[in-house]
């Protein structure tokens, strides 16, 4: 079995690149979030107990919630609000904590999201393109939350 502290480390150096790509070039790379769903498949020993139609759910929920609120947005403003590297990201996130995690993954992700935006509006720290913020640092961010809560702090 793999060491979950191990897993951990090497989950946020993923993160971390999947981060900083996404500020610089605003695209989530396909070998990242494809990877992290391949890992929640295949390796589910690694991952608490979570059975394996929890973490299919979880893939495909956390996609569809991505894609219904990027088309309910096209409708409404004409654009894409949300790139489809979120939508594997958020897919890839659920297949390794399972459906449960992924509203509280939003929640985290999109509180810290506004909150970055408001400030950043106010001092302008980072140039935003066209208004447009790269959304999985903070999905990233949230995940790293639930899984710390799921893994070492479970109630």
């Amino acid at each position: 079995m793999i060491s979950i502290n191990l897993l951990t480390i090497a989950l946020i150096v993923v993160l971390l690149w999947i981060a900083i790509v996404d500020i610089k070039h605003y695209v989530i790379p396909n070998k990242a979030s494809i990877g992290l769903i391949l890992c929640a498949i295949l390796f589910p020993e690694a991952m608490l107990n979570i059975e394996m139609e929890n973490r299919l759910w979880g893939i495909a929920l956390g996609f569809i919630l991505v894609l219904t609120s990027n088309e309910i947005f096209k409708i409404w403003k004409g654009t894409d609000g949300i790139g489809m590297g979120d939508a594997k990201l958020l897919a890839a996130f659920g297949g390794l904590l399972g459906a449960y995690y992924l509203p509280f993954i939003l929640l985290i992700g999109s509180s810290f999201g506004i909150i970055f935006f408001i400030i950043n509006h106010k001092f302008q720290f980072f140039s935003l393109t066209m208004g447009r913020i790269p959304f999985g640092p903070f999905l990233s961010f949230g995940f790293i939350l639930c899984w710390l809560q799921a893994h070492y702090f479970a109630l």
